[in-house]
């Protein structure tokens, strides 16, 4: 795993720093992401930025029991993705709803303070199979994710606050523990593990503004997401 140090690189330091922000925008393989990060980070000597992140994650982190023990020992901020806002009644939708309210609040708020890396999928879900390759890739991003980190981190900057600097990371983990076929799957689904090799590829901060601003910034961070990926998963065997 390759980690160049760079100013303003998420493994240089300086996220320890009260006026410096990391998010790394990645794909989303598997349960175990999260602690896959964290092992590859440590044997790199960045067992600090390890210990450190902050993972926005979906619900079931904390409900399905496959899930729950690769949450142990990690900052977790959980949300709903888009897909399930709808399911349950009017009361479950509505506190859904709050719940998100809450978690975007608590990121505001954390942003805003400084000194803090994050790691978000903007898919909202896992990735799968690729239907013209039969391999696994990158989901979609969700553009309005991407975006609200944006807006978020706009509004963190204000004031001389905080400056985020943002990350493209591809994560090659899926034959730990093979996502369900199923986009939709859910809690207490039929999954298996095995041991099998996994991978992480780190690209150069980017700038939404060079990038064309919060319209254009969403496509250009997916894209080279899916090119350090594509370089990535040809080199795994």
């Amino acid at each position: 795993m390759d980690i160049p140090v760079t100013p303003g690189h998420p493994f240089g330091g300086k996220f320890q720093m009260p006026f410096v922000l990391q998010v790394l925008l990645a794909n989303h393989q598997t349960e175990a992401d999260p602690q896959v990060l964290s092992l590859l980070l440590e044997k790199e000597g960045c067992e600090e930025v390890a210990e450190k992140c902050i993972f926005v994650a979906g619900h079931k982190v904390t409900t399905d029991r496959l899930a729950i023990p690769f949450s142990q020992g990690r900052y977790l901020l959980s949300i709903y993705s888009k897909k399930y806002l709808d399911e349950g009644t009017e009361e479950e939708q509505e506190a859904k709803a709050e719940r998100n309210k809450k978690t975007v609040s608590e990121m505001q708020r954390l942003m805003k303070e400084g000194g803090h890396i994050f790691w978000v999928a903007p898919s909202g879900g896992r990735d799968r199979r690729r239907p013209e390759t039969g391999r696994f890739g990158p989901a979609e991003f969700d553009q309005a994710s991407v975006g609200l980190f944006s807006l978020l981190a706009q509004k963190a900057a204000r004031g001389g606050g905080p400056t985020t600097h943002f990350f493209p990371l591809a994560m090659w983990t899926h034959r730990l523990v093979p996502p369900p076929e199923d986009a939709k799957a859910g809690v207490g689904e039929a999954r298996s593990a095995a041991r099998a090799p996994v991978g992480l590829s780190f690209g150069e901060a980017m700038d939404p503004k060079k990038e064309g601003g919060r319209k254009k910034f969403p496509a250009a961070v997916e894209k080279r997401v899916n090119d350090l990926y594509d370089s990535l998963d040809s080199h795994m065997p």
